[in-house]
């Protein structure tokens, strides 16, 4: 029974234990229990967590195969989650795998993590669209310190790269821009000024600016600041009236807010000088539009101004020098027409008077517009001169032999010689001859009667000197300037005139200069004469040879009746020279076009043609080859009639058929070269 006790309490203090060893393993299995679910819970809020989270992540293997990724980088991606795990980056994103793996294989190499890696591509999500990611790449490193894996961090930065490209864009167009205004305002013609201030009481200046202004470098061209005021040697002016300076463009625009344009701003300088411009200004805003400062820009005019002066003072001169060649073709054509009423009165119509007069007066008039005739040539560079080696002696003789009957008509006295010569000079005869004769002839116009005047020659150097000397009216020291400018006119203080075109000495300025020479004149003033000077260079070529004398005319057979065609549009002038040809007992037909003429030739074989050169139908060279195209007609001589006579319109002629080329007028010297003794001559 004892037994049964100790045993039984044996067997109670066991169970007593058993149960409470039971009783404490189950409170620890239940903390476990309990321990697991919060690790549970708190590994799935971190599942969560990685899987939502703001920042693609992912963790790949040492072969770069997905092993884990949340879902932003897999939207990213434009993949599913389940389609990256256990794939590679390359076989997902193979445009980006090649820039990706360098990096990642190098933090896998020496377990280093790498930051601020930035990706560009594109993905399946957005295929097409360029995008920019910020990468972070971690090493995992296992218990035994070997890099198993990496952790990677993913931001894409799209939109900020696009802003940042943007911003760096604008800052550098703004650079560029500012670099562009800055090379317009030191490279423009005009001047720039610049204020900051609504006052205008501190300016800027380009280059330009300085220049036409006349100040140094960095100046302050304001007229605003009283210690400036002495700094700007110059004043502007509107209209000729001063401005202040708030009436000045820059201040205006500052003070108004208002655009000025185009005001005609006149700077007169300390020293008299005159700079035009035209003005304009407009106000600098800040980002508030408030009125902040002023631009100014001013464009010089005056060589503009200049220019149109001088259009006014051409255009004056040409209105005088019509008038005057109104004036100068009058005198001749009233003295013709006075001749002509004349020779209508009973007993006059044979008068050697009255015809010497309008004889006179026609050489005139042909004299005046062969004048005007080598000035347009010489404008435009077509004057032909034919140069020979000659003493320039005998082309003095020359021109004293075309001026001494006007010189003694004028009851002056002239004294011509050279020191010693010869004196060889490469010249035009005729021109050179023309240009002393015209001297001359001014010499004795602008001399009152019973003057002197001399022409003499002599060498200086390698030159020959020719001075034209006269006791006349002279010229005032003002005028000399002027003397060769085209269409002037000499006059004197007492209002001497003696008429002319003001072409001539013009003229023969340039025929000297197309010698290689100089034509200058001298006087000390009003009623003590004039001298003008002719340098030209001596020729030194061995050829010398003096002017060749006209050869003695010979003894012409007698004339015989020859059948000659007249062709001209003009009826007046056709029916003169065939008239005129008449007298000589010519067989006469006239044309007045050219296919009238060519029908008249076949018809009446004439033995010589007279042909007008501008025509209505065709022009005379056309008639000339259509005349010479017909067998029959093959020993005709033809003759061009025209009022051009440059070598270009002779060799023209010589082109088209014809034997001879005549300037209109023609004379009966003309014609008595063609027609020997076939012309009657005048009596007297």
């Amino acid at each position: 029974m004892q037994e049964d006790t100790v045993w039984i309490a044996v067997l109670a203090l066991a169970l007593a234990g058993a149960l409470g060893a039971l009783a404490w393993t189950w409170r620890a299995h239940r903390r476990l229990l309990a321990e697991r679910q919060t690790l549970a819970t708190r590994m799935s809020d971190l599942e969560r967590a990685y899987l939502d989270a703001p920042l693609g992540l992912a963790m790949l293997d040492r072969e770069l195969r997905y092993t884990r990724i949340n879902r932003l980088l897999a939207d990213l991606n434009g993949i599913p989650i389940e389609a990256h795990i256990g794939r590679t980056v390359r076989s997902l994103l193979p445009q980006i795998a090649s820039q990706v793996e360098g990096p990642f294989m190098e933090v896998l190499r020496t377990g280093q993590p790498k930051l601020g890696l930035v990706f560009t591509g594109e993905t399946v999500a957005m295929p097409g669209v360029l995008r920019y990611w910020k990468e972070n790449v971690y090493p995992i490193v296992g218990p035994t310190g070997r890099v198993e894996g990496l952790n990677v961090a993913v931001e894409e930065i799209t939109e900020q790269t696009r802003l940042n490209d943007a911003l760096r864009a604008s800052g550098e167009r703004e650079r560029q821009r500012a670099a562009e205004l800055e090379a317009v305002r030191l490279a423009t013609p005009a001047a720039i000024l610049i204020s900051q201030d609504v006052h205008c009481d501190r300016i800027i200046g380009n280059p330009e600016s300085e220049r036409l202004l006349r100040m140094a470098q960095g100046s302050n061209p304001s007229a605003n600041p009283s210690e400036h005021a002495h700094m700007r040697p110059y004043k502007e002016y509107l209209d000729g009236r001063l401005l202040a300076p708030h009436e000045l463009p820059m201040q205006i625009a500052a003070r108004t807010g208002q655009d000025v344009r185009a005001l005609p701003i006149d700077f007169i300088f300390d020293n008299g000088d005159v700079v035009h411009t035209l003005a304009t200004a407009a106000p600098l805003r800040n980002e508030k539009g408030q009125v902040r400062g002023a631009v100014g820009a001013f464009v010089d005019i005056t060589a503009i101004k200049r220019a149109e002066q001088t259009v006014v003072l051409e255009s004056r001169r040409k209105d005088e020098f019509l008038a005057t060649l109104a004036h100068e073709l009058r005198n001749p054509l009233a003295a013709i027409q006075t001749g002509l009423e004349l020779m209508r009165l009973p007993g006059k119509a044979g008068d050697a008077r009255v015809r010497d007069t309008m004889e006179r007066q026609l050489r005139h008039l042909v004299r005046l517009i062969d004048d005007l005739l080598d000035v347009s040539r010489i404008s435009y560079g077509k004057l032909e001169l034919k140069k020979e080696i000659v003493d320039l002696r005998a082309v003095i003789e020359r021109a004293v032999e075309l001026s001494e009957q006007q010189i003694a008509s004028a009851g002056h006295t002239l004294e011509s010689g050279c020191e010693g010569g010869p004196y060889f000079v490469e010249a035009d005869v005729v021109r050179l001859a023309q240009v002393l004769a015209n001297l001359l002839s001014n010499a004795a116009k602008y001399t009152p009667h019973g003057g002197r005047i001399g022409l003499h020659c002599r060498r200086e150097e390698q030159e020959v000197v020719v001075d034209v000397t006269d006791t006349g009216i002279g010229i005032e020291p003002e005028v000399l300037p002027k003397v060769f400018d085209m269409f002037s006119q000499i006059e004197s203080g007492r209002g001497f005139r003696q008429g002319g075109m003001g072409v001539g000495l013009s003229l023969a300025q340039q025929l000297v200069q197309l010698h290689g020479g100089t034509l200058t004149v001298a006087s000390p003033g009003a009623g003590q004469g004039s001298t003008f000077t002719v340098r030209l260079p001596l020729s030194f070529v061995e050829r010398r040879q003096e002017m060749r004398p006209v050869p003695a005319a010979v003894e012409d057979p007698p004339a015989t009746h020859k059948r000659i065609l007249v062709l001209d549009d003009n009826v007046d002038a056709a029916g003169m020279l065939s008239e005129l040809l008449a007298l000589g007992g010519h067989d006469i037909r006239v044309a007045h076009s050219g296919v009238e003429a060519i029908r008249l030739a076949g018809e009446f074989r004439p033995e010589l043609a007279f042909l007008d050169i501008g025509l209505p139908d065709m022009s005379g060279y056309d008639v000339a080859r259509a005349l010479r195209g017909d067998p029959a007609l093959a020993n005709m001589t033809l003759v061009a009639l025209t009022g051009w006579g440059s070598e270009k319109d002779r060799a023209d002629s010589r082109a088209a058929g014809f034997d001879v080329h005549l300037t209109k007028p023609i004379t009966l010297t003309d014609l008595n070269r063609i027609l020997p003794h076939g012309v009657p001559e005048p009596e007297g």
